[in-house]
């Protein structure tokens, strides 16, 4: 258990007077406060199943689930097996409701996040307010502002639970092997079953995730790539095209051709500043 509580004086627009890193309690626990807790918005994030009540009503959740109360927002949750553990913060200040807003967290309603920076977090806000190290008030702002971006980066609605959290991070894992990899001879049957859906479940979700279809951006790999080798290598066109993944000289002209607007000896003649690959 690792638990900080105490005001403090400060001029950021964040502040955190409560904080707890991996609080855990026996079964019998049972957190009830109708009308919430007075002017503190609380962020809490599930380490253990629970029952809990917001918006939705009372609902039991897994392990990973979030909730964030603005000041009056009821709060009920319970420990539903052997142990209850939890990370959380109340936080204050001019600056909470804005950066809540912006995120789009939901307010009083269960979701979960794949983001796992999530604990660390928490551990390094707590930390940083029990040493009160130099420029510590204003480290945690920042923390607490990571934090949020982070839930919401990896948000997914409660209804998907665990199974889109899996789900999330096997999409991510995907794409960064795309881009790492991109000459492999990638598969859209494979890459499917490594996500655990059909193929045009996989396309739809992808699309939706990335703002393109798998094999389009594993063409915006490969053409990335191959900008890096045309300014950084003396590499035939030939050679680069192969080692990207494409074995049709033309067809990769063509293609690199429709993306950047001109051809790969253009390019690599011009010498204009290479995207990363």
């Amino acid at each position: 258990m690792n638990i900080w509580s105490e005001p403090y004086p400060t001029k950021t627009a964040i502040c955190v007077p409560k904080a707890g890193y991996d609080v855990t309690h026996d079964r019998s626990f049972i957190l009830d406060r109708p009308h919430g807790y007075h002017e503190d918005y609380i962020i809490v994030n599930f380490t253990s199943d629970i029952e809990v009540l917001d918006r939705n009503g009372k609902h039991r959740e897994k392990n990973g689930a979030c909730i964030i109360y603005a000041p009056g927002d009821s709060q009920w949750y319970a420990a539903t097996g052997a142990t209850f553990s939890h990370h959380w913060l109340h936080m204050n200040g001019s600056g909470v409701q804005p950066l809540i807003k912006q995120t789009g967290l939901p307010m009083h309603t269960v979701f979960y996040s794949a983001s796992d920076a999530i604990a660390p977090i928490f551990r390094r806000i707590v930390t940083e307010l029990s040493s009160r190290r130099d420029h510590w008030d204003h480290i945690v702002e920042s923390l607490v502002t990571q934090l949020v971006w982070e839930m919401a980066r990896g948000r997914h609605p409660a209804e998907n639970g665990r199974e889109a959290i899996g789900t999330i991070d096997k999409f991510a894992d995907i794409r960064l092997a795309i881009y790492e990899n991109p000459h492999w001879n990638w598969k859209l049957k494979a890459m499917a079953r490594t996500a655990c859906l059909s193929v045009s479940r996989f396309i739809v979700l992808y699309g939706k995730r990335f703002g393109e279809s798998p094999m389009s951006d594993l063409m915006t790999a490969r053409i990335q790539r191959s900008c890096w080798l045309l300014a950084h290598t003396r590499d035939s066109i030939k050679e680069i095209a192969q080692s990207v993944g494409i074995g049709d000289q033309a067809y990769f002209c063509r293609a690199f051709s429709k993306r950047i607007g001109m051809s790969p000896s253009r390019y690599r003649d011009q010498k204009p500043p290479a995207p990363k690959p």
